[in-house]
Order: structure tokens, then C-alpha cells, then sequence
């Protein structure tokens, strides 16, 4: 048994390369006919390689830590002052024990301060969203 193509870029090869003694239908045609289907077949075969060697060349984006990126932004210079306030005031209703709903009621105590945080954190992300833009492409420079 024969090895398969190890790349995108190989098996398109192997793909673009079939002839009619492989067993690919084609259609006797005029000459014409058939100057026409190189023409299209070499330009179909040209476009397949030419995105095979765009897919080989590719490479993964290094991956950030979001918590990095949030830590970042937080104590980020540029970051207003109204987004570090939010995020104090929501951080600070999360850990001190005065809350609308006391945490002594079962699940509603506990889920006041989960709407609390997680729209906190959204308001913060919506905040930052150009510093963080920033401080990444900083990052991967």
C-alpha cells in the first residue's frame, strides 16, 4: 500500500494531476473543446496550487493569556478612569458583605453578585477594547 500526501499542498497535486487512465471521466470533445478544458484545468490546477502554498504556509498566532490581557489593560496609563472605577466598584461588591441580596438566601445572594461581576467585566472589556487591541499587536511584535 502507497503513502498518502502528507501536505494540503500534496494532495492537491496528487488531486490536479488525475488522467483519464485513473479513471476520471472525460468527454471527447473538438479541439476546441479541448484546448478550452487545459486552459480551464491549468488554471484551476495554478489557483489550487497557489492556495495549497498559502495553507502550508501558514502558522498559528501565539496565544495571549486573557487574564494577562486584562491585567494589562487595568493598569494601563491610557485606560480611562471611568473603566478602572467600574471595575474597583464591582470587584469591591463582590468581596465586601453589604449587597442588595443578602448571600444568606440560597442561590439569589450568590446569583446578585454573579450578574454584578460578569456585567462589570463585560463594561470593562467594552471599555478597553482598543488598548487591549493594542497591547496586543505590542505583544506579538
Amino acid at each position: 500500500m502507497s503513502k498518502g500526501p502528507s501536505t494540503i499542498g500534496e494532495l492537491l497535486a496528487e488531486l490536479t494531476n488525475a488522467r483519464p487512465e485513473d479513471g476520471v471521466a472525460t468527454t471527447a470533445g473538438t479541439e476546441t473543446d479541448k484546448g478550452l478544458l487545459n486552459r480551464l484545468t491549468e488554471d484551476v490546477r495554478t489557483g489550487i496550487t497557489h492556495i495549497a502554498d498559502q495553507l502550508d504556509a501558514m502558522k498559528p498566532l501565539p496565544a495571549i493569556p486573557t487574564q494577562w490581557l486584562l491585567e494589562q489593560a487595568a493598569i494601563d496609563r491610557r485606560t480611562p478612569l471611568s473603566a478602572k472605577g467600574i471595575l474597583l466598584g464591582g470587584l469591591l461588591y463582590g468581596i465586601l458583605p453589604l449587597d442588595l441580596i443578602p448571600d444568606l438566601l440560597p442561590l439569589l445572594g450568590i446569583a446578585d453578585d454573579a450578574v454584578v461581576l460578569l456585567t462589570v467585566i463585560f463594561a470593562f472589556l467594552h471599555l478597553t477594547k482598543d488598548i487591549r487591541k493594542k497591547l496586543i499587536v505590542h505583544e506579538l511584535a
